[in-house]
């Protein structure tokens, strides 16, 4: 089944940026504890607040468990679609947060309406016929297995740099493929 998706824009023009916009990028935040920064500013301008992303863009934080439950449940009023942001004429092609708020056509993510009903109950479908008690023992193993690799580096710095290739063969969904690890190859 296709699913077609609409031509989406923008629901108008952006508003002005909120004098109090906190930076989430720079030395304060690339330093400091992330959890410590939002107890602070969670403190200080509650759990709803306007932030600056990379490049200055203007955005709004939610570090509020009940606000995130709302934006996360009000489809009407909150649109998955990220076509609809207002800032879109302001980001550069080459934006460093693209991956993370570019459309992606048929993403569970970016879907609304009846197709995303649809994507959503295959998933809910599919992690019914999974037993929690072994995805829970895969999980604390795959994660003791990446703790126990950062401890053997140089520190957070070496991280960032560190090849990633077969930690996603590690996630509990691809368990049942061989992992590149083992020196197996990836089975298409």
């Amino acid at each position: 089944m296709t699913d077609t998706e609409p031509t989406i824009g923008p629901l108008g023009p952006p508003p002005p940026v909120p004098p109090d916009a906190v930076p989430l990028y720079g030395p304060r935040y690339d330093k400091e504890n992330p959890a410590r920064l939002y107890g602070e500013l969670r403190n200080r301008q509650g759990t709803v607040l306007p932030v600056l992303l990379e490049g200055d863009v203007p955005a709004w934080l939610i570090i509020g468990y009940r606000e995130v439950h709302q934006v996360l449940s009000d489809s009407t009023l909150f649109a998955r679609d990220s076509r609809r942001w207002n800032q879109w004429p302001n980001i550069p092609a080459d934006w460093p947060l693209m991956a993370l708020v570019g459309y992606q056509p048929g993403s569970i993510l970016f879907s609304e309406g009846a197709a995303h009903q649809r994507r959503a109950q295959a998933m809910t479908d599919a992690m019914a016929e999974v037993d929690r008690f072994e995805l829970r023992t895969r999980c604390e193993r795959i994660a003791d297995e990446l703790i126990d690799e950062f401890c053997g580096s140089d520190g957070p710095s070496s991280w960032s740099s560190t090849p990633t290739g077969s930690r996603p063969w590690r996630s509990p969904g691809c368990s049942a493929w061989p992992s590149p690890r083992h020196g197996a190859s990836r089975r298409t």
